[in-house]
């Protein structure tokens, strides 16, 4: 296997005199609306490399010279990693290098500026949609989320990403901005926004690195019952929609903001007690570098420990790392929503 590494600065590759002065590479993807991050490492020199300037855009391609024999890549062995926005440049002297940090370039200032509106009747995707508009974003929404419509939501002098994550937390959902798109999907269900299943990435103990592995049963907090206000218009007065908590739990939990109608207090209900159940096992593994291990995926263990094996997890976070010594992938994950198949 050889592993190989494509950069581009503002849409020309860098090439020769980069592979001479290559010290590191590490891609940071991201579950959720964290940015993901880039990290370039280089020799420089005598003689001295030119300099980026902020703002400046990285591309990255990861992958393996034969990658279509190890079944992930194009027609090159390689896969996109994204487009970041540099960030930062830092000079070293004596002895020389760069160290250039970049983030998601699509995590536009528009989308931080604070606005005052309101929504009435309307649905997660057409509310979706408009933030993504702000953005010169495209929408793309799964149609579980987005079909719940909503009496009232209200942008309140705060910024679109912010007004996002709190729709988000409240239906059981998270969104992520990508290569131009905003997409908005149920949390830890290892589903695209388009609805589709992604595939499963089972991870085998030929190909975990030594040390690296391992899985964590914290104890947490059970709640028999997990309760939401709204405010009847129809009666004028306040009612509670309750979800079901895990058998034996013996707190019940409300949730502290109360909501517009009784369809989004349910929903709130079940996306917290979802929430709490699945705060609670969790692994990490570092594996031979795999450039379509990326955050949001399902992974499965085989053959590495019974009561372990098949236990299906989410990724939230893949730390790819390429040098000249080789190619890994750093994952965090998380146990997988279970699916009730119910509309939410």
């Amino acid at each position: 296997m050889h592993p190989r590494c494509i950069v581009t600065i503002n849409g020309t590759p860098v090439a020769g005199a980069f592979w001479e002065r290559l010290i590191s590479v590490s891609i940071t993807d991201r579950e959720g609306h964290r940015s993901d991050t880039i990290d370039l490492t280089l020799e420089d020199g005598p003689p001295h490399a030119v300099i980026p300037d902020d703002g400046d855009i990285i591309q990255c391609w990861l992958g393996y010279e034969d990658g279509i024999a190890r079944g992930f890549g194009d027609a090159t062995g390689l896969e996109y990693m994204g487009r970041y926005k540099i960030t930062d440049v830092d000079i070293k002297c004596l002895p020389y290098s760069l160290e250039i940090k970049g983030e998601a370039a699509d995590m536009t200032t528009k989308l931080k500026e604070h606005k005052e509106r309101h929504w009435d009747d309307k649905t997660i995707k057409d509310i979706v949609g408009d933030i993504a508009k702000d953005g010169g974003l495209t929408a793309q929404v799964s149609e579980k989320v987005g079909a719940m419509k909503l009496p009232w939501w209200g942008q309140q002098n705060e910024s679109g990403l912010h007004m996002l994550q709190d729709l988000a937390d409240r239906h059981n959902a998270l969104f992520t901005i990508k290569d131009g798109k905003l997409l908005f999907a149920e949390r830890g269900a290892g589903q695209t926004a388009a609805g589709g299943a992604m595939p499963v990435l089972t991870v085998t103990p030929g190909m975990i690195l030594t040390g690296t592995c391992s899985v964590s049963k914290q104890k947490r907090s059970k709640h028999k019952s997990v309760s939401a206000e709204y405010y009847d218009r129809d009666e004028g007065k306040r009612k509670r929609e309750t979800e079901q908590g895990e058998d034996d739990g013996e707190a019940a939990y409300t949730l502290r903001h109360a909501f517009s109608g009784k369809d989004e207090a349910k929903r709130a209900a079940r996306s917290r007690s979802k929430y709490l159940k699945r705060e609670g096992d969790r692994t990490a593994v570092d594996i031979e570098g795999h450039p379509t291990a990326k955050a949001g995926r399902p992974m499965v263990y085989a053959g590495v420990r019974p009561q372990i094996d098949g236990t299906v997890y989410v990724i939230e976070e893949a730390q790819h790392k390429f040098s000249k010594s080789g190619y890994t992938t750093a994952l965090k994950a998380k146990v997988k929503d279970e699916q009730d198949g119910g509309e939410g």
